[in-house]
């Protein structure tokens, strides 16, 4: 099943990124005029557990990004188990995420490891668009 995007959830991460982040705001409006960044390989769909997941359509096969059950809890797990391999003198200075997602593991990580700087890089402009139109970014600890 197709997730439908949430005009608010659009609205609201908008806001955020205009006032927080102008010259990624000024990418994402370049992008939207530009039809070929999109590729539509990319599509939300809804998990097991009603939550959206994203997936990858390639040559006829369905690949998920996040678990087709439940996106959140396999998240959670991922993150814990980090922060476990930690332990308590958290050998951790910054955590870079290569790829966004609709941003399930950025939001365990940020609550497994509160207060440690992070940085998120999505190379792909549709991913980071559907992730917006998806998520809320107030979810996350977010410096400019």
């Amino acid at each position: 099943m197709i997730f439908t995007e949430d005009a608010d959830t659009k609205k609201e991460n908008a806001a955020i990124i205009k006032a927080r982040f102008p010259g990624v705001w000024q990418v994402l409006e370049e992008l939207e005029k530009s039809p070929a960044t999109g590729g539509g390989f990319f599509s939300v769909t809804t998990a097991k557990n009603g939550q959206p997941t994203l997936s990858l359509e390639r040559e006829g096969k369905t690949y998920y990004l996040h678990s087709a059950y439940n996106p959140e809890e396999e998240a959670g797990r991922l993150a814990a188990r980090m922060r476990e391999q930690a332990g308590e003198a958290n050998r951790y200075k910054h955590l870079f995420f290569y790829g966004a997602g609709l941003g399930y593991q950025i939001e365990a990580f940020t609550r497994a490891f509160p207060g440690l700087p992070f940085t998120v890089y999505e190379p792909y402009p549709e991913v980071f668009r559907h992730y917006l139109a998806t998520k809320p970014l107030s979810n996350l600890p977010l410096q400019a």
